[in-house]
């Protein structure tokens, strides 16, 4: 009766949360499409849409949903992921105190302040509140400089990426530090492990809806991608 009175516009389907809220909207997808709506209000519009805009960019998939493979890796870096009180995997707790007891593996946490996953963590960069992005392309910057990047995925698996590389070259690196209220040696280090080690990044609403979000996502996978770690 609203259908026929209003027309397709007067409805709408709130969904709610839950793995990323994509099984929502991909059941809920040919029932608007059935009623001519477009109208879809989920978490996904507070908190998700820059990492999905990225994910479809960089992938070609908007529905592509990346995880850390958390029981094979060495080194996690959490960034704005404070998982000992969101979750977010199995068994986040125990995971993350069998990482922090473990001497061959390493928890890196980026949070400006001492959550309750940093108090677990090896190393806990502690930066400005906002900074997650320019943090981020240091350490891009830092891997290409250094030659510590996969030259043979890059090579195998991208297109495009002459494109990009000038955005890190000749970057100022310790400059940009400051701002972000970090130690240049310690920052170093961590790109020198998350380089050389089977690495991955755990992100969440610390960066999701805090400044600069979708430019976070993007650099988060150049990060990944130039260490050969997607689909690894």
């Amino acid at each position: 009766e609203i259908l026929e009175t209003y027309g397709p516009r007067s409805i709408a389907l709130m969904g709610g949360g839950g793995g990323g809220c994509q099984i929502g909207g991909r059941f809920s997808g040919r029932l608007l499409m059935s009623l001519g709506s477009r109208y879809l209000y989920t978490a996904l519009g507070q908190e998700w849409t820059g990492r999905h805009y990225v994910r479809g960019r960089v992938y070609g998939d908007q529905t592509l949903f990346l995880h850390p493979n958390h029981d094979k890796l060495d080194l996690l870096l959490a960034l704005g992921w404070n998982g000992w009180s969101s979750h977010g995997m199995p068994q986040t707790r125990r995971f993350i105190k069998s990482l922090s007891e473990d001497p061959d593996r390493t928890l890196v946490v980026v949070d400006p302040r001492p959550s309750e996953t940093a108090r677990y963590a090896d190393v806990h960069l502690a930066l400005t509140p906002g900074s997650d992005a320019l943090l981020l392309k240091v350490m891009i910057a830092i891997i290409l400089k250094e030659g510590w990047h996969n030259r043979s995925f890059l090579e195998s698996h991208t297109t495009g990426w002459e494109e990009i590389t000038p955005f890190f070259s000749d970057f100022p690196v310790k400059e940009a530090l400051r701002i972000c209220g970090l130690e240049f040696d310690q920052v170093k280090e961590v790109c020198r492990l998350f380089a050389s080690r089977r690495s991955a990044i755990m992100s969440d609403l610390g960066v999701l809806m805090n400044r600069h979000s979708t430019l976070v996502s993007y650099l988060e996978e150049i990060l990944l991608i130039i260490c050969g770690r997607v689909g690894s």
